[in-house]
């Protein structure tokens, strides 16, 4: 049989035929390098044109009839091949449209938007099988949103003009859903030798028809269905194992804007799910009027927490006051819509198409306002998150403008799917832009880890501040330290030097005056008040010396820790004391020698006061970079689980605490009490 068939073809294909030729051209005398070099850069350029031909359309008209061979695995409609159109009316129905004449058509291209058709519409190709095969088909118009599709095709065999119908639609109690698909699909066959005129009928409701057409082989569809399959669920599951790793760090964190981005993300995927049909086909296959109602309030919300979390993460309600207000404009309007979006479904089609023109034109400036307000924060700040913000926003902010311009009758491509079909690799089947998806997620990718840098940078900031602020702080306890123990010194220089004085020169001139007089009675008064003068200047220089004792600062920590010990086995007969150094001691500073001697002394001082032992060692060693000072008794120790809050034990802890040091105490009862102290070696020099 010999068909007069008209062959067009696009520039992409031109392209390559012109290229493979000119790649067959033998060149005995070009070495393999130099051969290899030339094809390189034929297949560059190749690969350059077909782009440029792809982007920017063809040069050369395309045929109006898909050739079907026995090798081919699917053909995308209004590529290389026209599709006529037109809409349905009372000349044009179900029972007429294949008796209707060529001039009721008018020739379109992928991809297919109508959004001015308010009603069904009729489109109309040609298949020619030129296989010695029966060829079944799949022919799937790629969008959840089509409420119903009816398909004629007529066949002439022999003479004989065959008639096959199929149909599917979004109704419960229609008995072929897309209850296992995420579009509708509809199967045709064509006979071998044989063309088919293909009439198919496409319904919308409440949202415009925009959508690619595909032709798929049946048999070989799905292993590439499989394949969509695996690439949507992993889209889909990773992006929601992020939200829930994002909600679990934003639970232990107070940064309360970074809810709004996972809401957005969370609103995001869930468009996407419903964009591509994953919705319609797992979440609600016997509710599809929810396809409608929730898909614009999806949208809104997630341009609503968008607003949010940019005005959180530019600080525009502080920093960019006029900016703000313009967001806090577009989130009203978007929120204003949304009743208006949850009732879409029961709306009327002309109504509802002019919401969803609202709804697109509000996209369309939030995404301009988007790049406007980053680029515009970015020359004021000059900082380099917002251009890692902008590139990450800039090919997910660009695809939903190709969207929503679609929806507003400018029909642009998916270019991924494009490019795919160009170096000959089947194209995605998903409603949603190829370019959407890839933007979302490096969108996603990038505002994490700038929330991840700027967490991480206002941690670091807050660690600063906190080591300030306890440097502070232990500046502020060591003023006071030294204040107290100055106070300490002067009280006790003042009692030496003046009372210590008085009381001994009292005490010789009573002494003197008890000499003189011959009355035995008084005579004993007076030598009775001498030996209480005597007392209370003995007492007197303990005190001093306890307030600040003189050989500290003129001999040393040594000498004044052995004075200590001997004025305390002094006071009491029944206490050893023992003290071993291996420790340069005179090399300490005076800070540290200071605070070691109140902590010894207040060590010391309780095993007086509470221990009842008989003996006690005191022991500074040096070990392993760090100064090791042990007080040990043998007394009746205590229980370490009762809570003890005095105030010796107190300020032991605050010394140490003043060295950087720690202080550990373990006791028995019966058994004595260890008191450790560990001070890095560098705080006492």
């Amino acid at each position: 049989m010999i068909f007069s068939i008209r062959r067009h073809f696009s520039a992409s294909i031109l392209v390559q035929i012109l290229f493979s030729s000119v790649l067959e051209i033998k060149q005995p005398l070009a070495s393999e390098r130099v051969q290899a070099l030339y094809l390189s850069s034929m297949n560059s350029i190749k690969t350059i044109l077909i782009l440029g031909a792809t982007l920017w359309g063809g040069w050369i008209k395309a045929s109006d009839t898909l050739l079907w061979s026995e090798p081919r695995t699917f053909a995308v409609m209004g590529q290389e091949t026209l599709v006529a159109w037109a809409p349905e009316s009372a000349q044009l129905s179900p029972g007429n449209v294949a008796m209707a004449p060529q001039s009721a058509f008018q020739f379109t291209k992928s991809p297919f938007v109508f959004s001015n058709a308010y009603g069904p519409v009729w489109l109309k190709w040609t298949i020619c099988n030129v296989s010695d095969s029966v060829q079944r088909l799949l022919v799937e118009p790629l969008s959840a949103y089509i409420y119903r599709a009816d398909i004629q095709v007529l066949t002439e065999v022999n003479g004989v003009v065959k008639l096959q119908r199929d149909s599917a639609a979004l109704e419960p109690h229609f008995k072929k859903m897309i209850a296992r698909n995420r579009h509708f699909k509809l199967r045709i066959e064509i006979a071998a030798n044989a063309c088919a005129t293909i009439f198919l009928r496409l319904q919308p409701r409440t949202i415009p028809l925009y959508f690619d057409l595909q032709v798929w082989d049946e048999d070989k569809r799905k292993t590439f269905e499989q394949r969509e399959y695996i690439i949507l669920g992993s889209f889909l599951g990773f992006n929601l194992i992020f939200i829930f790793i994002l909600a679990l760090a934003l639970i232990n964190t107070k940064l309360r804007y970074q809810w709004n981005f996972l809401l957005f993300t969370f609103f995001g995927i869930l468009f996407i799910a419903i964009d591509t049909g994953a919705a319609l086909q797992f979440i609600w296959p016997h509710a599809p009027d929810n396809q409608y109602r929730w898909i614009l309030l999806t949208v809104n919300l997630y341009l609503v927490f968008g607003m949010f979390y940019i005005r959180g993460h530019f600080y525009t309600r502080e920093k960019f006051k006029t900016i703000d207000v313009l967001f806090k404009g577009i989130t009203a309007a978007a929120l204003a819509l949304s009743p208006f979006s949850l009732a879409l479904a029961a709306q009327p089609g002309n109504f509802a198409f002019w919401i969803l023109r609202l709804h697109c034109g509000l996209y369309i400036l939030c995404a301009f306002c988007i790049i406007v307000v980053t680029s515009y924060i970015f020359y004021r700040t000059r900082k380099a998150e917002y251009i890692w913000f902008m590139g990450g926003f800039t090919l997910h902010g660009l695809s939903m403008v190709a969207t929503n311009l679609q929806y507003l009758g400018i029909g642009i491509p998916d270019t991924l799917n494009t490019l795919l079909v160009q170096i000959g690799y089947p194209p995605f089947s998903f409603h949603t832009r190829g370019g959407f998806l890839i933007g979302v997620v490096v969108e996603i990718s990038v505002i994490f880890f700038i929330s991840i840098n700027r967490y991480k940078t206002a941690q670091e900031e807050k660690e600063r501040a906190l080591r300030e602020l306890a440097a502070q702080k232990e500046e502020n306890l060591n003023a006071l330290v030294i204040s107290i123990e100055n106070e300490r010194r002067r009280i006790a220089q003042d009692l030496h030097d003046q009372f210590g004085v008085m009381l001994s020169a009292i005490q010789m001139q009573l002494a003197v005056l008890s000499e003189k007089t011959d009355e035995e009675a008084f005579k004993k008064q007076l030598i009775k008040i001498v030996g209480d003068v005597s007392e209370a200047n003995r007492d007197l220089r303990n005190i001093s010396h306890k307030l600040m004792p003189g050989s500290l600062s003129k001999s040393g920590l040594k000498v004044a820790v052995e004075e200590l010990i001997s004025r305390i086995q002094a006071g009491n007969p029944g206490l050893n004391i023992y003290l071993y150094t291996n420790v340069d001691v005179g090399r300490f500073s005076e800070k540290a020698r200071l605070h070691l001697f109140r902590i010894i002394q207040e060590g010391l001082h309780n095993i007086v006061k509470h221990a009842g032992a008989s003996e006690a060692s005191v022991q500074l060693l040096q070990h392993n970079g760090e100064v090791l000072i042990t007080i040990e008794d043998n007394g009746k120790g205590f229980d370490k689980a009762e809570k003890r809050t005095g105030i010796g034990l107190s300020n032991m802890k605050r010394r140490t605490l003043i060295l950087n040091g720690k202080l550990n105490i373990d006791s028995t009862p019966g058994r004595g009490t260890t008191v450790s102290i560990a001070v890095p070696k560098e705080e006492l020099f």
